[in-house]
């Protein structure tokens, strides 16, 4: 009897344990499921929180430009806040937005060889770029064209084209995830302002600047096409008459000087304006060329930009010879002037234009390009001045003022100023939201091109 006992105590104890085994496991299964539901819910929260973190910058750029705020300052406020920064309190979590501009970087689909080469530093790089993107499949020295590519697997071809995203560059030869994105551990952190990780930091396929409007939103006059009248009411208050009647004169001399006469056809071709051309005259990009627009030095190796060389062409720009007979073939040409001192180009260079683009792609913000990217298409202690002075007196106003940065830069303004720009409309911009006290993520990277009355958004994701 006792034995018979002791077996069914033993199978009770048993089924106990089974039962506790089971109970736990039930437990522990539900407490997993109620997790995973409550991560969900929170990860909806952060995803909410980053769209509304991305709809209050969108407000803030908005509620500044009808103020006639500008943002060209890679320290503004607005290039990096928190909901806690503008105390916008949320009951459910957080959100931090950190802008970029896009116009502070190199443009890869417009940008020369030589500029590629000193912001990535490597020959076979920067022209198996320049390969990708020309119109043919002849392959430069150290580049590589799509019989290379063929060899992969799975097999690809070059574009041929523009690049459509700086992610396409992952597909260049020579540049790897690392190069481009920065270290994988750091690829989905959050960045910190001003943060450089790779070639995406550095570079872009889409920056634009509005021509026919000033910072204020008011029509530019042209100083090709406006009537004398015109320039004298336009200008009028802003500068003296006398260096009024300075511009008219210039213009009507330059004018008269590019008719045909004898037979002849005409001025020799002006640069055309909006391009990212090597600089001319002085011994080109050998020794001796103008201060301030960066060299290629021969006995520091390399490439010779100069051999093979094509200067990109901007969309819409039809007309060079039209364009090549007009007195001003670029408002840089300002400088040129007798009599138009560094104060009165500063006082009018947003109010007039020689272009006749309504959109110049690739020139470089100034006020917020990092010095690699400034020091890739300018002289290195230039771009070095230009940091400096927009650190301790703010934003340049104008690329005219790089007058007041460097005198000596009126030497090759005329280059300097088809390279450079004051202003950005396209940004990329990054907002993270977070929810829980676990601070449940949710990221939303977007480039969007402000230049109208409401967002237009050119790329987005979710991470």
């Amino acid at each position: 009897m006792n034995r018979r006992r002791g077996v069914a105590l033993v199978s009770v104890l048993w089924v106990l344990a089974i039962l506790s085994v089971m109970g736990l496991g039930f437990a522990m299964t539900v407490r997993v499921y109620g997790e995973l539901v409550d991560n969900r819910v929170l990860k909806a929260q952060a995803q909410g929180l980053a769209r509304t973190g991305m709809e209050m910058a969108f407000e803030l750029y908005y509620a500044g430009q009808a103020e006639g705020r500008t943002y060209n300052a890679s320290n503004d406020e607005w290039m990096a806040f928190s909901s806690e920064d503008i105390d916008h309190e949320l009951a459910d979590g957080t959100y931090s937005i950190r802008v970029v501009d896009e116009a502070g970087k190199l443009n890869v689909n417009l940008a020369e060889q030589e500029h590629l080469y000193a912001l990535i530093g490597d020959e076979d790089v920067a022209a198996a770029i320049m390969d990708w993107r020309d119109g043919d499949d002849d392959s430069s020295l150290g580049g590589a064209e799509s019989f290379y590519y063929e060899e992969s697997d799975p097999p690809y071809r070059a574009r041929n084209g523009r690049f459509r995203s700086i992610g396409e560059l992952a597909l260049v030869q020579g540049i790897t995830s690392e190069m481009l994105w920065g270290p994988d551990e750091d690829q989905y952190r959050e960045r910190r302002p001003e943060e450089i990780r790779g070639l995406a930091d550095l570079l872009t396929v889409i920056a634009i600047d509005s021509n026919h409007s000033s910072s204020t939103g008011n029509p530019r006059i042209s100083l090709n096409t406006a009537s004398e009248q015109e320039i004298e009411e336009a200008l009028s208050g802003v500068i003296a008459e006398g260096s009024i009647q300075s511009i008219i004169d210039y213009r009507r001399q330059r004018t008269t000087r590019a008719q045909p006469q004898d037979g002849q056809t005409g001025a020799p071709p002006l640069q055309v304006p909006g391009e990212l051309q090597p600089p001319t005259g002085g011994g080109g990009f050998g020794g001796g060329g103008p201060v301030g627009i960066r060299q290629f030095d021969p006995t520091q190796g390399g490439f010779d930009p100069t051999q093979g060389m094509e200067g990109p062409q901007q969309p819409g720009q039809a007309g060079e010879e039209e364009e090549a007979q007009q007195a001003f073939a670029s408002t840089g040409e300002l400088i040129n002037v007798p009599s138009l001192s560094d104060e009165d180009i500063q006082a009018i260079w947003d109010l007039v234009t020689a272009e006749s683009a309504g959109v110049i792609e690739g020139r470089i913000n100034i006020n917020t390009a990092p010095q690699e990217v400034l020091a890739s298409v300018i002289d290195a202690d230039l771009a070095q001045e230009i940091i400096e002075y927009r650190t301790s007196r703010g934003p340049l106003p104008t690329v005219a003022h790089l007058l007041s940065v460097d005198p000596s830069v009126r030497a090759n303004f005329v280059e300097l100023a088809n390279l450079l720009t004051t202003r950005s409309y396209v940004f990329t911009i990054e907002a993270t939201g977070r929810a829980g006290r676990d601070e449940i993520t949710h990221r939303i990277r977007a480039v969007v091109d402000l230049s109208g009355d409401e967002p237009n958004y050119l790329m987005i994701c979710h991470y």
